[in-house]
């Protein structure tokens, strides 16, 4: 292939990705509080947005996702617009891993 139908296959995956991580993520409105309270509870301790952070219901999570999450935290403290740009970052690892 050339270097245009590389591009143009590259662009449809990633819109291709887009659209499925949107429907799957479409019926819910989040925050939720199991996996999540985990990692972005994790995100908020690294950022150091946030206090304390007591899981007392949910298991220990690594820090590798949750570093990505960081950002988001620096960014806003709206937990509707956190789940939006948790959103954004599943989305950009989703679409990286199409190639």
């Amino acid at each position: 292939m050339n270097r245009w139908t590389d591009r143009a296959v590259g662009a449809l995956g990633f819109l291709a990705s887009a659209v499925v991580l949107r429907l799957l993520s479409g019926s819910h409105a989040g925050p939720f509080v199991t996996d999540e309270a985990g990692y972005l509870g994790n995100a908020r301790w690294l950022g150091g947005t946030g206090g304390r952070w007591l899981m007392d219901t949910s298991p220990y999570y690594r820090w590798g996702y949750s570093v990505l999450l960081v950002p988001v935290h620096w960014i806003t403290s709206d937990p509707a617009d956190q789940f939006r740009l948790v959103l954004l970052v599943n989305l950009a690892l989703l679409a990286s891993l199409f190639p």
